[in-house]
């Protein structure tokens, strides 16, 4: 019997960023918020199954949305943390503890706008872009 690979392209129409911050989820969003003008507010939490044993991978997430663009900050490490194999929503960046996905047009929010107001953080120790080409399981950012 004959393989079939399903290939599938994915356009990236977004940026992530990757945070190390030591602090809650909610903090962060403040800082956020008060830093780039936004409204981030807690909406569902991040779902990712994993295989037969019917265990997930949960994640914060916070939204901000206009007509124009969309800002996400989710949380990389699960809730539950030790109850699931693989606890992270990218394993392969697991030293950061956030990611920031923005996308949608805007002459405010620019790339570097953003990366500026962002280091202003305090509660931010280490921000940087992530090559969306780099990551392997880029399919957990398109369900956010």
């Amino acid at each position: 019997m004959a393989n079939l690979v399903l290939d599938v392209s994915y356009e990236d129409d977004f940026m992530i960023y990757g945070i190390v911050a030591a602090v809650r989820d909610y903090k962060l969003a403040w800082g956020i918020n008060n830093c780039l003008n936004l409204d981030l507010k807690r909406g569902e939490e991040v779902n990712l199954y994993e295989g037969q044993k019917n265990k997930k991978c949960i994640c914060s997430c916070y939204c901000h949305e206009t007509e124009l663009y969309d800002f996400t900050l989710i949380q990389n490490k699960s809730m539950d943390f030790f109850q699931v194999s693989k606890p992270y929503l990218l394993p392969e960046l697991k030293e950061y503890d956030y990611f920031l996905k923005f996308g949608g047009q805007s002459d405010i929010y620019t790339k570097e706008y953003v990366r500026k107001k962002l280091s202003n953080v305090l509660v931010i120790t280490y921000i940087k872009e992530i090559d969306l080409d780099k990551i392997k399981e880029k399919e957990n950012l398109l369900i956010i």
